[in-house]
């Protein structure tokens, strides 16, 4: 990333090299931004293109939460929550049936990203 400081107005100018993006630190989406101007130039990152991940997090905790909804509604996965010491093996199936369901929705989020398919929720 070239960063030039301009006195006169007291901003970096940011430019991306050949093939990269910038970045706002923080920020999850990732807009093809190849120049900007700011005052804080800590608050930018250069990313490779084809580094840009295939879907945002928000797409992926909405895609965890509704796979989980098909097998527990807001109320019953709070009382497993709530009984986790009490009922430790009705925990641990919820518990296995989450990290699938994570599993399962970064597979189906990647597949869709990768057939050209929107993946916002």
């Amino acid at each position: 990333m070239e960063k030039r400081y301009e006195e006169a107005t007291g901003m970096y100018h940011l430019t991306a090299a050949e093939g990269h993006i910038l970045h706002q630190i923080g920020s999850d989406t990732y807009p093809a931004v190849h120049r900007a101007s700011t005052p804080n130039p800590d608050q930018w990152e250069e990313i490779a293109e084809d580094a840009i991940p295939a879907y945002s997090q928000a797409d992926y905790n909405a895609a965890v939460s509704a796979k989980i909804r098909e097998r527990y509604d807001v109320n019953a996965e709070l009382a497993v929550l709530r009984q986790r010491d009490s009922k430790p093996d009705e925990f641990a199936a919820y518990n296995a049936y989450a990290e699938q369901c994570k599993q399962q929705a970064k597979a189906e989020l990647a597949a869709r990203a990768e057939n050209g398919e929107e993946v916002a929720e």
